[in-house]
């Protein structure tokens, strides 16, 4: 019995061993479906042939065709699954012993139906395996090839002890993939697996190599698998729920959070960027940048992280946005570039702690402080160098502070200064620090040490630290001076925090430099381009060029530049340096033609048919736009930057544009369209009838829903949940008393409307659009429960009575114009609005609450716009970075300041807007159709371009600061400030009006001038004798200020400004003392015109003749006046010695009156014709003549 056993046993083995040499991937014969249906397995009808594929056999069903497994179990070699084929198993299994190949769809009912027992086969194939039991994987290792893109789901795939499987390819497991204890899985190189539950979980995962990417979208809370050395390269997150990790994790690449991740305290290593558009639960784990190039942090809601490590060996990190520590910032190695953001170490409950090694901050750095005795330390600098900055307090109320370098001349406004024997007439002009104190902070008694390595304006050695309130402000000196030390300078016993810098105890000027002169517009390749600026004897010229290189004349003061072949936005920048310093860097952009063009805007996603899709590119002056649609019809819109588009049948669609130039055309830009499929209504009707539908069905919940143009569908009963839903224009989505689910794309280009009752819309997709130029009308709310949500530009939806919610972990990003005529509110700081470049938001808040109530709202991005427009008494907005780009006011009842805010853009007012103690500070136009409280907050104007304030019924302000870098203020109508003005940089044009400073004898305000000046009226109140009134006025060109001092008052307003015309001779030649006065200056004039009820006869004048040039000013020229332009000049008053351009008179009688400077020399001003010359030309014309006739006596 034992010897027949073992005989049986021998006869098993070599019959195995045969079988297994068949199985190795190796399939001799192609047996294909018969291409007429196909049919069951079983039955020899089904295939070409008449013959059942076995074992050693490639099974090929051909398109169009379906092979059920129903009759029994079958196994095969191998088998292909072509392009809309299907394999469908009901009851039975299906062993692969050989290569699978699935362009179709394998469909699997039921546990066990399929295995893949090959050894070193593939997996391959664009298709889906829809298995609802498990997939098992036997026998040996398999490749997915990296043209594998298929989808398992939403069962299990199992793969059994020992095996091993490498992916090559772009796979998604909607269910689990698992394997036994000593299986692997490895994602090798640039493959991607997308995880719907858990990835080898009980197995070992490998997902260590080069460009390979794991995605985690499993909508519930789960454990992300630790991998097998605790790596991954590419990690994402995304669905819904919570992922935690399980082990401290290395990622080699980037790592991208769409949903809410836990690091349940494990540390974090990152090599490659960082994207977070969800939240993250740090605890007290540690967030390190390692990476050796470049990194990213992205999330426009702000990012908060526990501990921090930056430890790079070369490369910097990037984040635009607001970034918190709350304990620990590691500063190994690295520079941390903010761009426009914050980085805030600690918080109100602790200081934090900065261990540092090396590396610098580029932008505003906050750090909580609460200690004294203590050595702070706040790493500034910029791209080329380190500026730290260190305080020690003595005595402190506790808060926060915070630095930023600024890498601009600081100006010399207030200089020179004398402290001890040295005077200080220059500031380096490499830049200044600014120190901002918050939340509290304040201190009287507290050292400063700043260090200006790499300043080369003047010797370090012998500087001093400088201090002023603001910029434009004049440099005083604060607290005691401690010898410089190398580059660093030092100070002791100072008190309140602004701007800082070195001074300078030499007494030279650094240079000012005038404008390049070149084109700004140029096309690609185009070389020996001239750019120059004035010449200054002795200084050198260093050019830097953007987009091109410099071709000639070396360090001089005219070059010329070799544009390179990429259209750009280009830049000219010069450095002029003399004996004494280096001056201001002067700037000319210059436009590369052709520009690049930008993205395209409008839906990636529509329905099948829609009709009247708008997409649309930025325009730019000069240019055509060819667009070319695939999938569609371009209805209108050809040759420019937006069309119309009607989209076909469903599938791949595409939308190309190409920018064309005089100097050539840009590169094109694509836009991929999916154009989906859907039920779609054929007649009014209900919802539950399926003669409303296409189908002649009821939608079911896996469905996307289109109502077609002319149809009314109504809901009737029950809740009701589509995929992707479409109201075409002139359709009419009813919906009483009922909700909707919408778990894909939503959008309305008619109406979805409701009556009043508890109908809700709730839209639960992830990662999806809402879009449309449609209604919403339903009478309860539009609620974004889960997943972040997207609207596209070319959106304008309106949302009408009720309420909209977003949701916590939900992200809404618009990049088009959305109203919501009463509520938009969230749930909490998970819940955030990002309003994107161009895009408008107009919205009211939650009562007296404001817009996005509880959640964040972003709105900087350039050109982007929130309308406040709640019929309701409400709170403004406060924003990230508390920064608007425009914002309108709107809408009725009062709306209030509750922080102060900036506005990069525009300000509307046509409500009521209460200031409170708030500040606005606002880089465009102020339009004001409303009413403006001002209470006691300050408007800040400090835009670089003109900018105006509009007011048809006079505008009043408490405290006005004009700070512009570039162009003027003009002012449409009156403007009253009734507390300060200060002029810290640019001019106002009151035009027709005037500015009145103060409101009456009792406040007559102040005027603070250090840079600007007013170009037409400025009205001033009066109250005292004995008191210098300066009144800041000039020319567009020139400073001419004038300034009185009353010696009998009787108290008013007096309004003065200068006329940039001939005062005439009038009266002249007149007697004064031992002179003549033969000739007023032709430059202009001064006019003082009391008010309210001003009058004075005893005055003392003074005024500066900045720019006077038809005659000298001399110690005996004189200031004039008459009583009109029609009077007589006189020397009314006493003469007072002129200084330089400073010309006065004491005990002036005449008021209101003009005044003017005169010359005693008697001689007469040249009269200059007018110019000859060609008053038109062409761009880079050289040669041009021009003249004025010569006038000669003989």
């Amino acid at each position: 019995m034992l010897v027949r056993n073992r005989k049986l046993v021998k006869y098993i083995f070599l019959i195995l061993v045969f079988l297994l040499s068949l199985h190795q991937g190796y399939s001799q014969v192609s047996i294909y479906s018969n291409g007429n249906g196909g049919g069951d397995w079983s039955d020899t009808l089904s295939w070409a042939g008449y013959v059942i594929p076995g074992i050693s056999d490639t099974a090929v069903v051909l398109t169009n065709d379906t092979i059920t497994v129903d009759s029994s179990d079958y196994s095969v070699g191998g088998l292909t699954i072509e392009s809309a084929a299907l394999v469908l198993h009901n009851n039975n299994r299906l062993s692969i012993y050989g290569n699978y190949l699935n362009n179709g769809q394998h469909v699997a009912y039921g546990g066990n139906r399929i295995y893949f027992r090959g050894v070193g086969t593939t997996i391959d194939g664009t298709g889906i395996v829809y298995n609802t039991g498990l997939i098992r994987v036997y026998d040996g290792d398999k490749t997915f090839p990296a043209s594998a893109s298929l989808t398992f789901g939403p069962s299990e795939v199992r793969v059994w002890t020992g095996l091993t499987m490498h992916n090559y390819g772009n796979l998604d497991f909607i269910g689990r993939i698992n394997g036994y204890a000593g299986s692997t899985w490895i994602n090798e190189a640039n493959s991607r697996v997308d995880v719907g539950y858990d990835i080898f979980i009980s197995a070992t995962l490998v997902a260590s190599s080069t460009g390979n990417t794991i995605n985690y979208y499993r909508n519930a809370t789960f454990d992300i698998t630790r991998t097998s050395d605790s790596s991954y390269y590419n990690l994402e997150i995304s669905g819904g729920g919570l992922k935690r990790l399980t082990g401290q994790t290395t990622i080699l690449g980037d790592l991208d959070i769409t949903a809410r991740l836990t690091t349940q305290k494990w540390a974090v290593d990152l090599k490659g960027n960082y994207t977070n558009s969800s939240t993250i639960t740090s605890d007290s784990s540690i967030i390190s940048f390692t990476g050796t190039s470049d990194q990213t942090i992205n999330n426009a809601a702000g990012e908060t992280f526990y501990g921090f490590r930056v430890n790079k060996t070369s490369g910097n990190l990037f984040f635009d946005g607001n970034l918190t520590i709350t304990d620990t910032l590691w500063m190994n190695s690295g520079d941390i570039n903010l761009g426009s953001g914050l980085l805030t170490l600690g918080s109100s409950t602790g200081e934090g702690t900065l261990l540092h090694t090396s590396g610098r901050i580029i932008g505003m750095f906050k750090r909580w402080i609460t200690s004294t005795g203590t050595d702070i330390l706040l790493p500034a600098g910029n791209g080329s160098n380190d500026y730290p900055v260190i305080v020690n307090f003595t005595n402190l109320t506790p808060g926060t502070l915070s630095t930023v370098f600024t890498g601009t001349n600081p100006g010399t406004n207030g200089l020179p200064l004398i402290e001890g024997t040295d005077t200080i007439y220059n500031v380096f002009t490499e830049g200044y620090w600014d120190l901002t104190a918050a939340e509290g902070l304040s201190s009287t008694d507290y050292d400063i040490q700043l260090a200006g390595i790499g300043f080369s304006s003047f010797d370090t050695d012998s500087s001093r630290i400088l201090k002023r309130s603001s910029a434009g402000a004049q440099w005083i000196l604060d607290g005691t001076h401690v010898q410089a030390s190398g580059d660093t300078a030092r100070r002791t016993g100072m008190s309140g925090f602004s701007q800082f810098v070195f001074g300078a105890p030499d007494s030279c000027d650094a240079p000012v430099t005038a404008a390049i002169v070149g084109s700004n517009s140029v096309c690609i390749n185009v070389g020996t381009v001239p750019y120059q600026v004035s010449n200054t004897p002795g200084s050198s010229y260093a050019w830097t060029i953007t987009g091109g290189n410099q071709s000639g004349g070396g360090l001089t003061n005219s070059i010329t530049v070799d544009w390179d072949g990429t259209g750009m936005q280009g830049q000219v920048q010069v450095i002029e340096t003399n004996a004494c310093a280096s001056g201001v860097p002067v700037t000319l952009d210059v436009n590369i033609h052709p520009l690049p063009t930008s993205d395209i805007a409008g839906p990636p996603s529509v329905p099948e048919g829609a009709g009247g899709m708008e997409y649309s590119v930025t325009s730019q002056v000069g240019y055509t736009y060819a667009w070319i649609i695939s999938g569609g019809t371009l209805v209108s819109g050809d040759g420019t930057n937006e069309v119309i588009i009607n989209w076909g049948s469903a599938g791949s669609g595409s939308v190309q544009v190409t920018s064309t130039h005089s100097c050539g055309s840009a590169t094109p830009v694509v836009l991929n369209v999916e154009k989906y499929s859907g039920i779609k209504s054929i007649l009014t009707g209900d919802w539950d009838n399926p003669s409303t539908w296409d189908c002649t069905c009821i939608p079911a919940n896996t469905d996307n829903v289109i109502i077609s143009s002319g149809d009314s569908v109504y809901l009737v009963a029950g809740t009701y949940t589509v995929q992707n839903l479409h109201v075409d224009s002139g359709a009419v989505l009813y919906q009483p008393n009922l909700n909707i689910y919408v778990q894909g794309n939503y959008r309305i280009d008619g109406e979805h409307a409701g009556v009043a009752g508890g109908e809700n819309i709730y839209l639960d997709g992830i990662d999806t659009e809402i879009s449309g130029t449609g209604t919403i009308s339903n009478a309860t709310g539009l609620q974004m429960r889960y997943g972040n949500k997207t609207i596209p530009a070319g959106t304008r939806l309106t949302k009408q009575g009720s309420y909209a919610y977003v949701a916590g972990d939900v992200i809404v990003t618009n990049y088009g114009e959305v109203t919501f005529t009463y509520r938009l509110y969230a749930a909490n700081s998970t819940s955030v609005w990002i309003n994107e470049e161009g895009s408008s938001l107009n919205a009211g808040g939650n009562g007296t609450n404001p817009i996005m109530w509880r959640g964040v709202l972003v709105a900087s991005a350039d050109n982007n716009t929130v309308a406040i427009i709640s019929d309701e008494t409400q709170n403004v907005k406060v924003p990230q970075s508390n920064t608007y780009y425009n914002l309108i006011i709107g809408g009725g009842y009062t709306k209030s300041l509750i922080d102060n805010i900036t506005v990069k853009g525009d300000m509307n007012i046509s409500s009521l807007l209460n200031a409170g103690s708030y500040s606005i500070n606002l880089a465009g136009d102020w339009d004001n159709t409303g009413v403006f409280n001002e209470g006691t907050g300050s408007v800040v104007i400090d835009g670089s371009g003109d900018q105006s304030i509009t007011n048809s019924n006079s505008e009043t302000l408490y405290d006005l600061q004009v700070i512009k870098s570039g162009g003027e203020l003009n002012l449409s109508n009156d403007v009253t400030v009734s507390n300060a003005l200060d002029l810290d940089g640019g001019n106002i044009v009151t035009g027709f009006g005037k500015l009145t400073i103060g409101t009456s004898l009792g406040n007559t305000g102040t005027l603070n001038q250090s840079s600007g000046h007013i170009i037409g009226d400025l009205e001033r109140w009066v109250a005292a004798t004995g008191t210098d009134i300066l009144f800041a006025v000039g020319t567009s060109q020139w400073y001419r200020p004038v300034q009185a001092n009353f010696n009998a008052l009787s108290g008013g307003s007096l309004i003065a400004r200068f006329e940039e015309s001939t005062p005439g001779s009038s009266g002249l030649p007149i007697s004064d003392g031992p002179v003549t006065v033969n000739n007023t200056h032709s430059e202009g004039y001064w006019k003082l015109t009391t008010a309210n009820s001003l009058v004075s006869s005893d005055f003392n004048l003074d005024v500066i003749a900045n720019g006077f040039t038809s005659f000298s000013i001399i110690p005996d020229s004189r200031l004039l006046s008459r009583s009109s332009s029609a009077g007589e000049w006189t020397t009314t008053g006493s003469h007072v010695a002129a200084d330089v351009y400073t010309v006065s008179r004491d005990n002036v009688s005449i008021l209101s009156g003009d005044y003017a400077v005169g010359d005693t020399m008697n001689c007469s001003p040249p009269v200059t014709t007018g110019f000859s010359g060609s008053t038109s030309v062409c761009q880079n014309a050289t040669g041009e003549s021009y003249s004025v006739c010569l006038l000669y006596t003989s």
